[in-house]
């Protein structure tokens, strides 16, 4: 939410230090487990994991739209904690879904993708492509960001990592039969398919 309203403020009304504090505010919401608070100042019982990966991109974002090197050279320590801890939940390169009831897995208000699917709180490996997708943009986002602040070994490896996460997703999610991208996989994981799965991958450079 904050990452479409900080875009239209900057294009509507030129204005970067709300959403500069705001941002501020968010990454210091950063928990053991790599992800932040679901708001910010609070401590929360759920978080959604993709919203954590949409705050890398809104940083990438303020920057472009703000020019303001500063605020991204102090949230980079928690952009690089954050990427570290999702760096060790990889299995086949792609980043599997956290466990958990404090997890809600919610990508969009419609059915199969409000975190309803299979209920609340996974219990086995889970890929979700919409994750994946985010999480490819996000280290894309993290790479040039690395990179202008002189982080040329970190913006490398993030990098990597995203040739890695992008060249395994059509391989877990691809449905030969559907001609489309499932948006989940994994033991128990049923058959759904979506608009906004499609359009993340496209968004991430992932089909082929």
């Amino acid at each position: 939410d904050s990452r479409n309203e900080a875009l239209c403020g900057y294009y509507c009304f030129g204005e970067y230090d709300f959403p500069q504090a705001s941002l501020d505010l968010l990454g210091r919401g950063l928990r053991d487990d790599g992800y932040l608070e679901l708001c910010a100042p609070a401590r929360i019982p759920i978080t959604i994991p993709a919203f954590s990966l949409a705050w890398i991109l809104e940083l990438a974002d303020h920057l472009l739209c703000s020019g303001r090197m500063e605020p991204v050279r102090r949230a980079l320590p928690r952009v690089r904690a954050m990427l570290a801890a999702y760096r060790a939940n990889w299995k086949d390169n792609l980043l599997l879904s956290p466990r958990g009831s404090q997890y809600w897995q919610f990508y969009e208000w419609a059915d199969g993708l409000d975190g309803q699917l299979g209920g609340r709180g996974l219990e086995t490996d889970r890929w979700d492509a919409p994750l994946n997708a985010f999480y490819v943009l996000a280290l894309d986002a993290a790479a040039w960001l690395f990179r202008l602040a002189g982080e040329n070994r970190l913006a490398d490896e993030c990098a990597s990592d995203a040739q890695k996460v992008r060249q395994a997703i059509p391989g877990r999610f691809w449905d030969d039969q559907e001609q489309a991208f499932c948006t989940y996989a994994g033991p128990q994981s049923p058959p759904h398919f979506a608009q906004l799965t499609q359009a993340l991958i496209l968004c991430a450079g992932a089909c082929p």
